[in-house]
C-alpha cells in the first residue's frame, strides 16, 4: 500500500472563511464516533456490529463507526481471512483493549475510563450528540476506478477555541460488505447471509493519515483549514479484496490522542470509467466432484458506470449442449461485487469435467467488455462406494452444525440438525444404487469438531473442521439387482378407507408392479400407488420391482387389515387386567396452576379402584389423577410437598354399561367434578400441581399398586385451562376437529379403526396401547353422530364431476363416478367445506349439522377463471423427500395435513421460491392447502 503526502494544505483566518465549499461555520453539536475493537472469533463481537448498525441507522447523518479487527479474537486460523491491521493493532495496544468487543466513544472519558462495553456504547454516544463541537469537520472523496488513485478533500472550521494549541486531524478508510466467518452470527441475523456466512461493514482497511493523524494548527475561533490527501487504494490488503464501491472515509478531530471532538464521513465517488455497461467473473467456485449435476457459485463484479440488475449466462459442461441463466434478484452498483449461484445443470458425461460459464448479457445487452467474461474450471467424478455408507459426526461446543444428503436430482432426502454439544454421532445414510451429493455446513464458518464419511470397507472422506461455512462431497454407489420391500402409510383402514402405499426397495428400481387383493385398483405400475378398500378382511399385497440388473418380487400374507367400523364416533374397550394407553412424557402434559381433564366413559364394574386418565407417579410426585373407587369419582393431586388433595363426588350416579361425560377442572382456587354436564364436587384448593417426568395414561393409575379400567374411554381432551360449567356442558358432544385453541393441549378422538395408535388430532402427542392385541376397537354411541353427503356436479346437463376433492374440517375426500363424497360418523356442530377441482377452490359454504343427516349439492361452471393462476404455482418434488419447494408468484399461507385431518405443518410463503423443510413429517400419503387473498389450492403430498 502507499501512503502518499497531502498535496494541500491551506490554513486560513476568519477573514477569509469565505473560501470553505463543504464545512459549517455555524456552531453544532458533536457528531458521534464508535472505535469498535472486534474480532471473527468473539462470542458477543456480532451482538456488537448490531449495536452500532441500530445506532448509525437511527442517526444516519450524526454517528460514524470504525471496526477494527485487533487482539487475540481476531487472529485468523487457517483458511481464514486475516482482517487485522498495523494500525487496529496500534490503537488496541495504546488503549490497553483486553477484552472484545470493547469501544471507544469519541475516545472520551465518561467516568469510567475510555474503554466501554457494547451495552453502554448507545448511552454515551447519545450524550455526545447533546454537547457542543468547537469545532466542524467535513469531507469528501473520488477515485478513479482505472488508476486507483483516491483522493480525499478536508475541511475543519473552529467556531470555539480548543484547549490545545494543535489538534490532530484523521483520516481513515473502511469498507463495507466483507463476506466472511464470524463466530456468534446469529446475534446479528441481518447479517447473515443465505449461504451463512456473515457480512462485515465499516471495517477498518488502513489511516490514510499517520496512526494518530496530522497536526493541525491555529486552532482559534474562525480558524478554517482545508487538506487534500492522495492514496493508491491497493488491490487487496491481507489477501482481502477491496471493492471501490465499498469504500467509505471518515475524518475526524482529536485534541491530542484523545478527546474526539467531531466526526464526519462520506463514500467516494467513482470516476474515469472506461465502460458503462461492464461485468466481470472475479471467481468461479466448483465443488470438488459431482454427480450427474453441478452447482456452482461465482464472484460477479460491476466494473461500469451503470448498475447492473441483470446477467444472462451460458454454462457449458464438457461439451455437452449450453445451459443459460439470468440472475435478477437485486442490484450489482458500480465496483462492488455479488455471489450469484448458479442453478443446478445437470451432464450425461462420465469421468472428470470441464465446466465453462461465460457472460452473454448485461441488463438485456452487450457487454461493453468481453475480457473478464469468462472463466473455466473442472471437477471430479465421483468416489464410488459400497453399503453401508456411514457419517461420523462429532460436534463442537456451539450449535449451528448442519448436514443434507442430496440424491441424483438435487432433491434433500436426508438431514440432520440441533445436535447436542460435544457429542458424537454415528448416523447410517439412506443410500441406495445411485448418486449423492453430501454437504455439511456450520452456521459461523467455527466448526471446532470433525466427522467422516464411511463406507463398507473404510473411510472415504474426512475433515477436522475450518471448512468455512460448508463442504461438498459427491459419492455413487453402483447398481445392482433390486430388493423388493413395501411399506405403507397405514396396515389398517375402516371399511372405505385408503392406504397409501410406499415402494422402500433397493437396488434403485425402475419398474413396479403391484398386485391388490380387494383394493381398488386391483394392480398398479405406479412407484407409490393409493388403493381404496370397499370390504372389510385381510388382504394380501404383492410388490415385484424391475430395474437393468435384475428382478424381485415380495408377497406380504393379509398385510392390510380393514375393519368392518366405519370411520366417526369409534371407542376403545379396556379388560380391567392389563390394558391401558400410554402417551410418552412431553412438557405439554406438565401444568402448574390449570388443569381440565376430560373423557367419556362406559364402566364395564363399579367395584374397587379403576383408573381413568393420570399423570403417573415418580419423582415422588403424582401431578394429577382421575379414578373410580366403586360408584364414585375421585380427582386427586400427590407429591412429598402438598401431601395428597382429593376432590370426590358422592352422587355420580354412574351406571354400568351406560356412558358417562366426565370433567375435572382446578384452577388455584378451586377443584370440581362434573359428570355429564353437572358439578357434582367443588373444593376449596390452593397449591401448585406438582410436576414429573412420567408418562400420561389413560385406563390406568398407580394407588399402592396398578389399578386398571374396566369398561369403554373415548374422547379424550386435556386442556391447560380450567373449563367452566357452561361451556363444558355445551361442548360435551362437541368434535373440536381441526380447532386451533391454543389451550387444547391434546384431543384424542378414539377414531382409529384398529391397530395399536391412538392418535392426538390436536399436537402429535400420540399414545400407544399397552397389554391390547388392536382389536379392541368399537363403535361408539356416547354422542350422536351424522352422515355428510356431497353430491358434485358440473352444469350445463348435471354431470357427475368424478375426482374432485372435497375438504371438509381439514377431512378430505374424492368424489367417485356419480360425484360423491361421503363423510361419515360426524357430532353435530358448525362445519366448513370447500371444494376443488385441479388443485383449486371452485366452491365453499358452511352448515350446521344438528340431529340429521345432510346432503349438500354442488353445482360447479368448469371454466379457466375457476384457477387462474394454475400455471403460475409449482410444488416439487412429488414425491418429495425432506424439503418441498414451492414457487408462488404471490405471498401465501400453506397447510399441510395428514390421512387422519391433523394439520401437521404450518408456514407462510413469501413470493419466489421457497423451501418447505419435511424433516419431522413421517413418510406417507398428505394434503398441501396453499391459500392466498384469491383462490385456494389443494394437491395430493407424498413423504418418501
Amino acid at each position: 500500500m502507499q501512503r502518499t503526502l497531502l498535496l494541500s494544505a491551506i490554513i486560513l483566518t476568519v477573514f477569509t472563511c469565505q473560501s470553505q465549499t463543504i464545512v459549517s461555520t455555524s456552531p453544532e453539536n458533536k457528531n458521534a464516533l464508535i472505535e469498535e475493537f472486534t474480532g471473527i472469533a468473539c462470542g458477543f463481537c456480532p451482538y456488537g456490529h448490531l449495536e452500532v448498525a441500530n445506532f448509525l441507522a437511527a442517526h444516519p447523518d450524526d454517528a460514524y463507526s470504525i471496526a477494527m479487527h485487533q487482539g487475540f479474537y481476531a487472529l485468523p486460523d487457517p483458511g481464514q481471512p486475516d482482517y487485522t491491521t498495523e494500525d487496529g493493532d496500534g490503537l488496541g495496544s495504546y488503549f490497553s483493549v483486553n477484552s472484545w468487543p470493547n469501544g471507544l466513544i469519541n475516545r472520551h472519558d465518561f467516568g469510567g475510563g475510555l474503554l466501554y462495553p457494547l451495552n453502554e456504547w448507545q448511552q454515551h454516544a447519545n450524550q455526545v450528540l447533546t454537547q457542543n463541537a468547537y469545532v466542524n469537520v467535513a469531507c469528501e472523496a473520488e477515485v478513479d476506478v482505472q488508476t486507483r488513485e483516491l483522493t480525499v478533500h478536508v475541511e475543519t472550521y473552529y467556531t470555539g477555541n480548543s484547549p490545545q494549541t494543535a489538534n490532530n486531524l484523521n483520516v481513515a478508510l473502511t469498507q463495507d460488505n466483507i463476506k466472511g466467518p464470524q463466530f456468534s452470527s446469529w446475534f446479528n441475523p441481518d447479517a447473515i447471509t443465505p449461504d451463512g456466512a456473515y457480512m462485515h461493514q465499516h471495517m477498518l482497511r488502513d489511516l490514510i493519515t499517520d496512526l494518530w493523524g496530522e497536526s493541525i494548527s491555529p486552532t482559534t475561533s474562525g480558524t478554517f483549514i482545508d487538506k487534500t490527501y492522495n492514496y493508491i487504494v491497493p488491490e487487496s490488503i491481507n489477501d482481502v479484496p477491496v471493492r471501490l464501491g465499498d469504500l467509505g472515509i471518515i475524518s475526524f478531530v482529536v485534541e491530542t490522542e484523545q478527546e474526539v471532538i467531531n466526526a464526519h464521513g462520506s463514500h467516494p465517488q467513482l470516476t474515469n470509467f472506461a465502460f458503462t455497461l461492464d461485468a466481470g467473473i472475479d471467481e468461479l467456485q466448483l465443488p470438488e466432484s459431482s454427480c450427474s449435476f453441478v452447482n456452482a457459485k461465482i464472484i460477479t463484479g460491476n466494473y461500469g458506470s451503470e448498475s447492473i440488475n441483470s446477467i444472462t449466462f451460458e454454462i457449458n459442461v464438457s461439451g455437452e449442449d449450453p445451459v443459460f441463466f439470468t440472475w435478477s434478484e437485486g442490484s450489482i452498483h458500480p465496483f462492488t461485487v455479488e455471489e450469484i449461484e448458479i442453478p443446478s445443470v445437470f451432464y450425461a458425461t462420465a469421468g472428470t469435467l470441464d465446466y465453462f460459464i461465460s457472460i452473454s448479457q448485461v441488463n438485456g445487452s452487450t457487454d461493453e467488455n468481453p475480457d473478464n467474461n469468462a472463466a473455466v474450471g473442472s471437477l471430479n467424478e465421483a468416489i464410488e462406494v459400497e453399503l453401508p455408507v456411514t457419517l461420523h459426526l462429532t460436534t463442537d461446543g456451539y450449535f449451528g452444525t448442519a448436514w443434507y444428503l442430496y440424491d441424483d436430482l438435487n432433491n434433500v432426502i436426508q438431514q440432520g440438525s440441533g445436535y447436542d454439544y460435544n457429542t458424537t454421532y454415528d448416523i447410517p445414510l439412506d443410500v441406495d444404487a445411485g448418486c449423492y451429493k453430501f454437504e455439511i455446513t456450520d452456521l459461523d464458518g467455527f466448526y471446532f469438531g470433525n466427522y467422516y464419511l464411511e463406507d463398507g470397507n473404510s473411510t472415504f472422506h474426512s475433515t477436522t473442521g475450518h471448512f468455512g461455512n460448508s463442504e461438498v462431497t459427491a459419492f455413487t454407489l453402483p447398481i445392482y439387482a433390486p430388493t423388493a420391500v413395501i411399506n405403507a402409510s397405514s396396515t389398517v383402514a375402516c371399511i372405505g378407507g385408503t392406504v397409501q402405499f410406499l415402494d422402500a426397495s433397493t437396488g434403485g428400481p425402475s419398474e413396479w408392479e403391484w398386485t391388490f387383493e380387494g383394493g381398488d385398483p386391483a394392480t398398479s405400475n405406479e412407484k407409490n400407488p393409493l388403493v381404496s378398500y370397499a370390504q372389510a378382511g385381510a388382504f394380501d399385497v404383492t410388490l415385484s420391482v424391475t430395474n437393468s440388473m435384475g428382478t424381485d418380487e415380495v408377497f406380504m400374507d393379509d398385510f392390510i387389515n380393514i375393519s368392518s367400523l366405519s370411520y366417526g364416533n369409534l371407542a376403545l374397550e379396556f379388560d380391567g387386567n392389563n390394558d391401558y394407553v400410554e402417551v410418552s412424557n412431553e412438557n405439554a402434559f406438565d401444568f402448574t396452576t390449570e388443569i381440565t381433564l376430560e373423557a367419556w366413559i362406559k364402566p364395564g364394574a363399579l367395584s374397587g379402584t379403576q383408573g381413568i386418565i393420570s399423570k403417573n407417579f415418580g419423582n415422588n410426585a403424582h401431578p394429577y389423577q382421575i379414578r373410580l373407587v366403586n360408584d364414585e369419582i375421585i380427582w386427586g393431586f400427590y407429591s412429598n410437598t402438598i401431601g395428597w388433595q382429593p376432590i370426590q363426588t358422592s352422587n355420580a350416579n354412574l351406571v354400568v354399561g351406560e356412558w358417562a361425560h366426565i370433567a375435572c377442572t382446578y384452577d388455584m382456587s378451586q377443584a370440581k367434578i362434573y359428570v355429564d354436564g353437572i358439578q357434582k364436587a367443588n373444593v376449596n384448593k390452593n397449591f401448585e400441581i406438582p410436576l414429573n417426568d412420567q408418562p400420561l395414561e389413560i385406563g390406568r393409575t398407580k394407588d399402592v399398586a396398578f389399578e386398571y379400567f374396566t369398561g369403554v374411554i373415548e374422547e379424550v381432551r386435556v386442556w391447560d385451562i380450567a373449563l367452566d360449567a357452561g361451556q363444558i356442558a355445551e361442548n360435551m358432544c362437541t368434535n373440536y376437529l381441526g380447532s386451533t385453541s391454543p389451550n387444547l393441549i391434546a384431543n384424542f378422538k378414539f377414531n382409529e379403526c384398529g391397530g395399536t395408535l391412538l392418535t392426538d388430532i390436536k399436537n402429535g402427542n400420540d399414545g400407544v396401547l399397552i397389554g391390547m392385541e388392536g382389536d379392541e376397537w368399537l363403535e361408539s354411541d356416547a354422542c350422536p353422530v351424522y352422515n355428510v353427503n356431497f353430491i358434485v356436479k358440473e352444469d350445463p346437463g348435471s354431470v357427475p364431476v368424478e375426482g374432485a376433492t372435497v375438504n371438509m374440517s381439514d377431512i378430505i375426500r374424492y368424489t367417485n363416478e356419480n360425484g360423491e363424497a361421503d363423510f361419515i360418523g360426524y357430532e353435530a356442530g358448525s362445519y366448513e367445506y370447500n371444494v376443488f377441482k385441479d388443485g383449486y377452490s371452485v366452491a365453499s359454504g358452511t352448515f350446521d349439522l344438528v340431529n340429521e343427516n345432510v346432503t349438500i349439492e354442488i353445482s360447479l361452471i368448469i371454466s379457466s377463471a375457476n384457477h387462474p393462476k394454475a400455471n403460475n404455482i409449482k410444488i416439487y418434488p412429488n414425491p418429495a423427500g425432506k424439503n418441498l419447494y414451492i414457487e408462488t408468484p404471490t405471498e401465501c399461507k400453506i397447510e399441510i395435513i395428514d390421512v387422519r385431518g391433523r394439520l401437521v405443518q404450518y408456514d407462510l410463503l413469501t413470493s419466489g421460491k421457497n423451501r418447505i423443510k419435511l424433516q419431522d413429517q413421517p413418510p406417507g400419503l398428505y394434503f398441501i392447502k396453499l391459500e392466498d387473498n384469491q383462490q385456494i389450492r389443494i394437491e395430493k403430498l407424498i413423504i418418501r
